[in-house]
C-alpha cells in the first residue's frame, strides 16, 4: 500500500509549524498530500506525530538524519578552509573553586568572522553546496 504523504524534504526556507503555529523552529519537515498535491511544512514534532496520521515516520527520521550529515559536512569544509586560512582555535577558561584556570568544553572558533568569510572559499571549490549558504 503506498501512503498518501510523502516527504519532501527538511530545509530551514521557514521557522514556524503549519500545524500548531510554533515560532523559531531551525528546520521544518515539507510533507506532500499526494491526493490533494497540497505541500505543507510542520516542525519535527507535529510532523512525527500519530495523531496526524501522516504515517511517514521513517522516511521523517531518514531525512532529519540526512540533513543533519550534510550540515556538518559543510562545516566542516569551512573549518577546514578556516584553520588552512591560518585561523586559530580557542578553549574557555574558568576558575575553579581553588583560584586555578581551568579549561572547559570543546575548542571553538577564535574569529567568527573570518571562519563565516570561508563561506565563499568553500562555495568556490564546491559550488554544489550554495543551497546550504542560503541568506533570506
Amino acid at each position: 500500500m503506498v501512503s498518501r504523504y510523502k516527504v519532501l524534504g527538511i530545509n530551514d526556507d521557514k521557522t514556524y509549524c503549519q500545524c500548531c503555529g510554533r515560532n523559531g523552529l531551525k528546520s521544518v519537515v515539507w510533507i506532500e498530500d499526494t491526493e490533494t498535491d497540497e505541500v505543507k511544512h510542520f516542525g519535527s514534532t507535529c510532523a512525527l506525530s500519530p495523531k496526524h496520521g501522516f504515517d511517514v515516520d521513517k522516511e521523517i527520521k531518514e531525512a532529519i538524519k540526512s540533513e543533519k550529515d550534510r550540515l556538518q559536512a559543510v562545516w566542516s569544509l569551512m573549518l577546514k578552509e578556516y584553520k588552512a586560512q591560518g585561523g586559530k582555535m580557542i578553549q574557555d577558561q574558568e576558575m575553579d573553586r581553588y583560584g586555578i584556570m581551568q579549561y572547559v568544553g570543546s575548542s571553538r572558533v577564535a574569529n567568527m568572522t573570518a571562519y563565516l568569510a570561508c563561506e565563499s572559499i568553500v562555495l568556490a571549490k564546491f559550488p554544489h553546496l550554495v543551497n546550504y549558504f542560503k541568506k533570506d
